[in-house]
């Protein structure tokens, strides 16, 4: 049988052995608590305890793991998709984000990032594409 580092770190968080973070994520269907240490990534706490949130990589290269801090602080070294206005804002990358206290975040911010990483053009939208909801129902 094998234990994994993860199982380990949960069963020395529920014995008192080791420092925990409780961290609240607020999905877009439930809100749910779930404990961490400041040496496992939030997403990898999630998965241990049956909480689906969304990846790709677990490489901290993408926004689909995306997610905003509303609460706390949280380290990832690892991340090289944010930029630092992003990450001003409290934007983190659940895959690789450990947590460095309680914290509250909110899940499935994928889009925001994408926006704000690829924004829509301005400019060079064909006229055919401007109309707007209204004159499209006539």
């Amino acid at each position: 049988m094998e234990i994994s580092y993860l199982k380990i770190c949960l069963v020395l968080l529920s014995v008192g052995r080791l420092e925990g973070y409780a961290v609240e994520l607020k999905m877009p269907s439930e809100t749910t608590t779930i404990q961490c240490t400041n040496t496992q990534y939030i997403l990898d706490c999630a998965d241990l305890l049956y909480t689906s949130l969304p990846f790709s990589s677990r490489s901290g290269e993408d926004a689909i793991s995306a997610g905003k801090l509303l609460s706390g602080t949280v380290s990832q070294p690892n991340q090289n998709f944010l930029n630092d206005e992003q990450i001003e804002a409290g934007y983190v990358l659940l895959d690789v984000a450990m947590a460095d206290s309680d914290c509250v975040i909110l899940t499935h911010q994928r889009h925001r990032v994408d926006i704000a990483n690829y924004p829509p053009p301005q400019d060079n939208v064909p006229e055919a594409l401007k109309n707007t909801d209204s004159e499209l129902l006539g």
